[in-house]
């Protein structure tokens, strides 16, 4: 039997990649092997209770952020009737009929024929040749409207981070990835975890003094406030997105071939450029003698 790598290097498809990588991550605490696109959803469930109630909504989530889909409950009982009639899960269900198979491909193929593309081709501006940048531009704003709706109007000059917030803009770089059929730049988000780790210890010592020793919150109430107020600062400073990708023009330039993201540095350079430029306030060198100096 082929193996799913080799499938999937040979066939480049998304969808199914995704759907296997999205059940592989419910049975990730089980440790299966040999999940491949014949493999049936309804054996999962028997043996690892794929999808009980939690697990399923779940599951449904991560396909719909990553894939971009919407289901009714309609196609939702279409698709997984096997499942919810299998004499396991039915009292009254005849335990000598066998359920049909739900494979992992079956499932691709349904989600397949419900997925609107995106377009990237290149559009004309006020009658100029078609622009292979603007192309990316529409493409990505239809994409934006799929990920986040209630995100307002912008433009090519607009940040990327004022549009789209962290997890929005994860679900938002993954799907524009595998649409556009290009590796992007992985995004950064040590600077949001840092935050988050800041906010968590403070907001714990905080509560330990309320709870546990007054005297103790007399003492470092202060801090611990301090502490959570820096880390929220930090959180709405933190950018992951790769160096020299701003705004939606940066990266549509990007993506059209016309504009080079440099290497991704090390962390301890990373970090020195980010409290050079947020921390100390200072300015790039512009001139060859600033540069020296």
């Amino acid at each position: 039997m082929t193996s799913d790598f080799e499938f999937l290097q040979s066939d480049h498809d998304v969808v199914l990649q995704t759907v296997l990588d999205c059940v592989r991550d419910e049975l990730e605490d089980f440790k299966v092997k040999g999940i491949v696109p014949d493999s049936d959803l309804v054996e999962l469930d028997k043996k690892y209770a794929l999808f009980m109630s939690l697990c399923f909504n779940a599951f449904i989530m991560k396909l719909e952020d990553k894939l971009g889909v919407q289901w009714t409950h309609e196609e939702i009982r279409e698709i997984f009737h096997p499942i919810w009639e299998s004499p396991e899960r039915t009292s009254t269900g005849d335990g000598g009929n066998t359920p049909s198979k739900l494979t992992i491909a079956a499932l691709a193929d349904f989600i397949r024929v419900r997925i609107k593309p995106v377009s990237f081709e290149p559009v004309s501006v006020l009658g100029s040749p078609p622009c292979p940048a603007a192309g990316y531009f529409v493409g990505m704003s239809e994409l934006v409207q799929r990920v986040r709706p209630d995100a307002e109007r912008f433009g090519p000059s607009t940040p990327i981070m004022h549009v789209l917030p962290s997890r929005s803009l994860q679900v938002f770089w993954w799907r524009l990835s595998r649409a556009a059929g290009r590796s992007l730049p992985e995004l950064s988000f040590w600077l949001n975890h840092l935050a988050n780790v800041l906010l968590i210890v403070s907001a714990a010592c905080l509560a330990f003094g309320v709870l546990v020793d007054w005297a103790f919150l007399a003492a470092v109430w202060l801090l611990c406030l301090k502490g959570i107020q820096f880390g929220w600062w930090l959180h709405r400073r933190a950018n992951p997105l790769p160096q020299g990708i701003v705004t939606f023009g940066d990266l549509a330039r990007h993506l059209a071939g016309q504009k080079e993201i440099p290497p991704p540095r090390s962390l301890s350079r990373r970090l020195g450029s980010w409290v050079g430029r947020t921390l100390l306030r200072r300015r790039p060198a512009k001139t060859p003698l600033e540069r020296t100096n």
